[in-house]
């Protein structure tokens, strides 16, 4: 519903604020485990960053969110950190809005509870969720922007690499070379790809997207266009868009199956990397991990006890700056997943 906000579709916005309305979100259609995490950043985020781009003119919307949220508050025990830390913006938020503080002090808790104890990998979410609580709130106490400065030092100081979702070192003489079909891809860019489907996931527009906002270097721009060609030209699906079983593959098979996260980020970003830079400005909103936007209030000179310096106080107005594709590997495989550019 916020892309659908976002982009202007009025008439689909109403039909959707009208069948929201109906959902009875006290019952679940299948027996599966309902994850607390992915129904926050889905369902309450998208109730609440809908409600609010349409500036209160909906109030079931805030219903269905409660009505969410209340169903959702006995669950409160995680053990994935990213799960556990990934709630406060909706949930405080939803605190906002009703006037009840319970929904903030349940996700409050448990981002404090996590930053007491060492973690590895999957939480990614939590991090970013410590900076933009802050700047969500303007919260008064520092725990989350000295956390997350914390994190960002230690990722800075020890991390050995950062990569896609998945990857792996493997020793120069074992078996694990790369397979014929990728071997130039490997020359030129030291990896092969290992999980070759693509399910329509976000995570390489989203920061496409940022990186065009802060720098307004055109090649930014001009990455986002090559992936609406190949989108167009690989993915599209009787009315729909479907994901792949191997990019390296031109005649690959479809995956039948659209994620929700192909509405509310895949074509969020990409219509904000065309838009204007003013709507839905970094200075004015700050986005969930499903792409749902939610307005900031005026920055406060400093985040967190160090003195982080808010980056909106001097910050240059956005213009474009001239830049070229970068090389890319001639391998059919990933040519034909950029559309022959």
């Amino acid at each position: 519903m916020s892309t659908m906000q976002i982009m202007g579709l009025d008439a689909y916005f109403t039909e959707a604020v009208q069948f929201a309305s109906q959902i009875d979100f006290n019952k679940s259609n299948t027996s599966d485990p309902v994850s607390v995490f992915e129904t926050t950043i889905r369902y309450l985020g998208g109730l609440l960053s809908a409600f609010e781009l349409s500036e209160g003119k909906y109030p079931s919307l805030l219903d269905k969110a409660k009505q969410v949220a209340d169903k959702m508050s006995f669950a409160w025990v995680d053990s994935n950190i990213a799960e556990a830390g990934t709630l406060t913006l909706e949930w405080s938020t939803l605190s906002k809005y009703t006037g009840s503080d319970r929904y903030r002090g349940l996700a409050e808790g448990s981002v404090r509870r996590v930053a007491s104890q060492t973690w590895g990998g999957g939480s990614d979410s939590y991090f970013e969720y410590l900076i933009k609580y802050a700047r969500l709130n303007n919260t008064a106490d520092n725990f989350f922007a000295d956390h997350w400065k914390l994190a960002v030092d230690s990722s800075i100081k020890n991390l050995t690499g950062i990569g896609p979702e998945a990857f792996a070192y493997v020793p120069k003489n074992s078996a694990g070379a790369a397979p014929a079909d990728q071997t130039l891809f490997n020359a030129q860019h030291g990896f092969y790809i290992t999980s070759p489907y693509y399910i329509l996931r976000p995570e390489v527009l989203e920061s496409n997207f940022y990186a065009w906002r802060v720098t307004g270097n055109i090649k930014y721009f001009e990455r986002a266009v090559s992936a609406v060609e190949s989108f167009n030209k690989y993915l599209s699906a009787n009315g729909a868009f479907a994901g792949l079983y191997d990019v390296n593959n031109i005649m690959s098979r479809k995956v039948d199956d659209m994620e929700s996260f192909w509405f509310a980020e895949v074509l969020k970003y990409l219509y904000l990397t065309f838009d204007d830079p003013g709507h839905i400005s970094l200075d004015q909103y700050v986005f969930n991990t499903e792409a749902h936007p939610f307005k900031i209030p005026p920055p406060k000179d400093t985040y967190g006890s160090g003195g982080l310096p808010t980056p909106t106080s001097n910050a240059p107005a956005f213009h474009m700056v001239d830049g070229s594709m970068p090389q890319v590997s001639q391998s059919r495989g990933l040519l034909s997943f950029l559309g022959g550019r």
